[in-house]
């Protein structure tokens, strides 16, 4: 999806069988990208900013407040060794 003041999300998933209907592997991801709606008039605030310490980077702005900028993975396994019985 993509929206006003620069605006990003995407979502995916996959689902994959490892053994017959017993046993499957569930990989989703997501990210999301925001610059924020209010213009911010202090200098050089569209700039970058990059943490070394906490490996944290994020590339900017444009000068905006109220942003932000999100990913997330997931994996999870679903075994049903009978009918009666799912383990998630």
């Amino acid at each position: 999806m993509v929206g006003t003041d620069e605006r990003r999300d995407a979502t995916a998933a996959i689902s994959i069988p490892v053994w017959q209907d017993k046993l499957a592997v569930r990989l989703y991801g997501v990210r999301t990208e925001f610059d924020g709606s209010f213009k911010n008039n202090y200098p050089n605030s569209g700039n970058g900013v990059a943490s070394t310490i906490a490996g944290y980077n994020f590339d900017g702005n444009e000068g905006n407040l109220g942003g932000y900028d999100n990913q997330a993975v997931q994996a999870s396994l679903r075994f049903r060794p009978i009918d009666a019985l799912t383990l998630d």
